[in-house]
């Protein structure tokens, strides 16, 4: 036995017992020497230089003298030093974010970046010109070099869509892929149609659901929206001309001709690109001239549709296909049609909705089969 055993127990051990232990008693005398009380040889024998010792000890520390208890141990031992934890370790410092390699992936992310950055790119500067280009901000030759034209050019965009000139985040990267109506919200993702919103127009027609669903079926776009959120466009650039009167016929032709000419559509999420430039010169003139949604109503149709004016109509058309397709049938109820879908007189409808040509492509047959099949799926 050692003093530590003593000192890590409950026991008290009477000291007569403990005199003839001669490993405790080197113990006790390595530890009364260490502690200044002068008990002679460390031999393990306990004599009386050892006991007087050890009797100064315990009434140093006001102890009894006949034992050794737990407290005498530990009074004798050296203090037990407690060793603090570790300190936890600081993360290390986060990497930088690298530059990415695309618009894309800039948009995909989360992270601003300053136009400095990007200048040091020309990869990117090039990409950032290329879309200014398209989108007619004018940034000069797509170089990759990032200078004044280019910035002048970025600033005008960034104006209209009130980000900052000096920083490129993921939603103007975005927004130079993709350019939406500037303050007109695209949701994402697209709200679809459903049951209901055919039940609510074939109410306000008066006419059946079946009947709704063969005319949504037939003559509406498949889809209402892009894939990106934004609403299927078609741009008319004859359209454009005549609303703003021929005056960018000559520097914009691509987007304003006084003849209609089907060369000049690019289609699908590229009419977008078209309408962006467009409203830049003439926002209402430039929303008029689309058609949109799922019955690709023109916009200067909007009162037909329901709408008192064109931005009305347009944020609608962003909302979802149910509001589409209510635009559409809005607008076959303005002009007379709805009668002819409650008497399931396709051919007079079809006659008058796609024109006389309408029996070249069966439309009133197309709307017949389908009216069947939703009549029998119901």
């Amino acid at each position: 036995m050692i003093l530590s055993d003593i000192a890590s127990g409950a026991s008290i051990y009477p000291l007569t017992l403990l005199r003839s232990d001669r490993d405790l008693t080197k113990n006790l005398q390595q530890r009364l020497t260490i502690l200044g009380f002068s008990p002679g040889p460390i031999d393990g024998i306990w004599g009386n230089k050892t006991q007087a010792a050890f009797d100064a000890f315990v009434k140093k520390h006001q102890l009894k003298a006949d034992e050794i208890s737990p407290k005498t141990a530990q009074l004798l031992l050296p203090p037990v030093v407690s060793t603090p934890p570790p300190a936890p370790q600081s993360p290390p410092p986060p990497k930088p974010p690298v530059l990415p390699a695309s618009l894309r992936a800039i948009a995909s992310g989360t992270v601003t970046w300053l136009i400095n950055q990007i200048s040091t790119n020309p990869g990117l500067s090039r990409a950032v010109q290329q879309s200014l280009d398209i989108l007619g901000h004018q940034p000069g030759v797509a170089d990759g070099i990032w200078g004044n034209k280019t910035q002048a050019a970025y600033s005008g965009f960034a104006k209209i869509y009130q980000f900052n000139p000096n920083e490129l985040s993921a939603e103007a990267a975005l927004y130079l892929l993709e350019p939406p109506v500037p303050g007109v919200a695209v949701i994402r993702p697209s709200k679809r149609l459903v049951d209901s919103d055919y039940r609510t127009i074939a109410q306000s027609i008066g006419c059946s659901v079946a009947a709704v669903r063969a005319v949504a079926e037939v003559e509406a776009a498949g889809s209402g929206f892009f894939r990106d959120g934004r609403p299927k466009i078609l741009f008319e650039a004859h359209w454009f001309s005549e609303f703003t009167r021929g005056r960018y016929d000559r520097w914009y032709g691509d987007i304003s001709s006084p003849v209609w000419n089907r060369r000049l559509y690019v289609g699908g999420v590229g009419e977008w690109d078209r309408l962006y430039k467009a409203i830049c010169l003439d926002r209402e003139a430039a929303l008029k001239s689309a058609s949109w949604g799922l019955g690709q109503i023109m916009g200067f149709n909007h009162r037909s549709a329901g709408y008192s004016d064109v931005q009305g109509f347009v944020q609608e058309m962003h909302d979802s296909e149910g509001k589409q397709l209510l635009a559409m049938f809005n607008f076959i109820k303005a002009n007379k049609l709805d009668r002819y879908l409650a008497n399931l007189d396709w051919a007079g409808f079809a006659y008058r909705y796609n024109g006389e040509s309408y029996w070249q492509n069966q439309y009133d047959k197309q709307l017949a089969n389908a009216y069947s099949y939703w009549m029998n799926a119901a």
